[in-house]
């Protein structure tokens, strides 16, 4: 028999295989044989990423990406079409993030002759340039200073893909009106913004990317940023697959901008068929209003075509699925989300209504991802999912309520257990045929339940074969607080969890012991306890379980073990359910500063 090896692999059939590998097995490749090093190093550098340090910003290290541009094989950076400048966004420090806070609105307009001076070859050292930002202070100029350098070495026009995943202010040097993006990268066609919406002065000049499809943009509210959202609108909303606006609470937006933020959306000229977004296939709106203009902005989207909807934190969102049934229109809808709860939705009163009739008036969601509070009837959700029950794969509820005592001088809110909804039947223990979820052949599973009840709510898996990931649901937004007044009061111990926290967590190891065990759930891979939400913010709450198929049924191993970086398999379906493990955080990522405190 002859052996073959990648080496040996037509060019077309290697590229295919090349490009599947994860980043990691591409290092290996390239130390297979020269021809293979000569093709795969450059797909090393297809996608960089630039990461800031939390809280350290000036800490920022590039030296390796500005190497590779001066490799001995040519500058590794011309071939890169992605860009990336991220950091872990905890939630405990997403506020009062912005370095113009306390340096008023304006931007001098002489600081971007100094970039114009670098992009026209004027200037080849970047770090030459000491003033790209009004800022004084040294970090947030080392950070554009730094991605400035990388970014200045790619080629131009080459990037299809930028992300600002960070929660500070993009720099006008990379974004602004004279920015390096809108004057050297007109070719992007993916945008992911999440940023400071605390922030009045930064200036964003999107209107340059005239082949813009994807749009993400998280923290938006000032008046300026609206204004660049119309001007994105108006050479980009006829094709546009994907957008993604997630605004500060609305409450917070002064009267007079509201109708700014709202007219960002409608004042976009309609296009052939009367859709001001023809083309768009996904669509997600956090802290939005709907008050007013429901019926505009629900034809405002070909929902033959919509593949996803996602609605959180919206006012009058019940009115907005209401106006998009009286069109009366085919809706093909494969992915919904929608999320209220107390706390964000202050007043709101039951929603199941709403989702009930809009959840009946089609068939075939693979996906369905729902938080509520406590004034929604859960029976008439659960009769309605049902009727999705041939093609839904994925399913998410959670619910929440507003704690009318004050615990530890705190008026939080709590997750409410699905076990005890008065809606549910009482003999639920007794037949499972009487659980909602035995007429549901899902594939992952979250909820948010008191682990003792656990068991009794998920035992209608036991004799399916289809569950393959159960995530337990925990809100983590509600320890920040408890912690904090824990640290307060002790001073800067080691990190230990509440009481009430513990007592979970000693509890979902038991479960573990059954769900895992002979009588349990024998088609479960993956059993998630906490929240995974905002990628991962909450990790220090997060217990990630496979099956352990070798410890099965003997004394010396449980049958199950914890999820590491270099398990492929299990690290395969936790990607492939990343969507449903993050759905409906229970909190909002960029926060109002009066909430830290909170």
């Amino acid at each position: 028999m002859v052996k073959h090896s990648l080496d040996d692999l037509p060019m077309e059939l290697l590229t295919y295989v090349v490009l599947e590998l994860p980043k990691r097995d591409l290092k290996t490749v390239c130390l297979l044989s020269k021809r293979l090093c000569a093709f795969a190093k450059p797909l090393l550098w297809n996608s960089v990423a630039v990461h800031l340090e939390e809280e350290y910003f000036n800490a920022v290290n590039t030296e390796k990406l500005r190497s590779a541009s001066q490799n001995q094989r040519g500058n590794l950076l011309l071939g890169t079409r992605e860009f990336h400048v991220e950091t872990e966004l905890r939630m405990n420090a997403m506020t009062g993030r912005c370095r113009h806070l306390n340096q008023g609105d304006e931007v001098e307009e002489d600081r971007n002759e100094v970039l114009h001076a670098v992009l026209d070859g004027m200037q080849n050292d970047v770090g030459d340039v000491d003033c790209w930002e009004h800022s004084p202070q040294l970090d947030f100029r080392r950070v554009n200073n730094e991605v400035m350098s990388v970014l200045l070495k790619c080629k131009p026009g080459q990037l299809k893909t930028f992300n600002w995943n960070t929660g500070l202010c993009v720099p006008q040097p990379i974004l602004g009106p004279k920015g390096y993006l809108p004057l050297k990268q007109q070719n992007l066609e993916t945008l992911r913004l999440v940023s400071d919406g605390w922030c009045s002065a930064q200036r964003l000049h999107l209107e340059a990317f005239i082949k813009l499809k994807s749009l993400s943009w998280t923290g938006l509210r000032s008046r300026r940023e609206m204004a660049a959202l119309r001007d994105c609108f108006k050479v980009s909303s006829h094709q546009l697959v994907q957008l993604h606006l997630d605004f500060l609470e609305w409450a917070l937006i002064r009267p007079d901008g509201r109708d700014s933020i709202q007219q960002a959306l409608l004042g976009t000229t309609r296009c052939a068929g009367g859709y001001m977004f023809p083309a768009l296939k996904h669509l997600s709106l956090a802290g939005y209003s709907f008050e007013r203009v429901s019926k505009q902005l629900a034809t405002a989207f070909n929902w033959r075509s919509m593949q996803s909807l996602s609605i959180r934190f919206c006012q009058d969102w019940e009115a907005f699925l209401k106006d998009i049934l009286s069109l009366k229109k085919e809706i093909n809808i494969r992915s919904l989300q929608v999320q209220y709860s107390p706390k964000r939705n202050p007043g709101g009163g039951d929603g199941s209504p709403a989702i009930e009739s809009f959840l009946n008036a089609f068939e075939g969601l693979e996906e369905l991802f729902i938080a509520t509070n406590d004034a929604t009837r859960t029976d008439v959700i659960w009769e309605a999912i049902i009727h999705h029950k041939s093609t839904l794969k994925s399913l998410v509820y959670h619910q929440r309520y507003r704690n009318r005592e004050r615990t530890m001088g705190l008026n939080f809110v709590g997750d409410r257990d699905l076990h005890v909804l008065t809606s549910l039947p009482k003999d639920i223990d007794k037949d499972s045929s009487l659980n909602p979820l035995s007429q549901l052949d899902l594939e992952f599973l979250g909820i948010c339940c008191t682990i003792n009840n656990l068991k009794h709510i998920v035992s209608p898996f036991m004799n399916k074969t289809s569950l393959k990931v159960l995530h337990v649901r925990l809100s983590g937004h509600d320890f920040g607080p408890l912690l904090r007044v824990w640290d307060n009061q002790r001073g800067t111990s080691p990190f230990r969890p509440p009481p009430s926290y513990e007592d979970r967590v000693r509890l979902f190891w038991q479960f573990a012991d059954w769900v895992f065990g002979p009588d349990g759930i024998r088609s479960l891979h993956i059993l998630a306890f906490g929240d995974f939400s905002y990628n991962d913010s909450y990790k220090v709450f997060n217990i990630v379980l496979c099956r352990n198929d070798e410890g099965q049924g003997t004394r010396s191993r449980k049958p199950y073990r914890d999820v590491t970086e270099n398990d492929h398999v299990p690290q395969l379906r936790l990607k492939r359910f990343s969507r449903a493990l993050q759905a409906c955080p229970s909190d909002v990522i960029i926060m109002n500063p009066a909430e830290t405190d909170m």
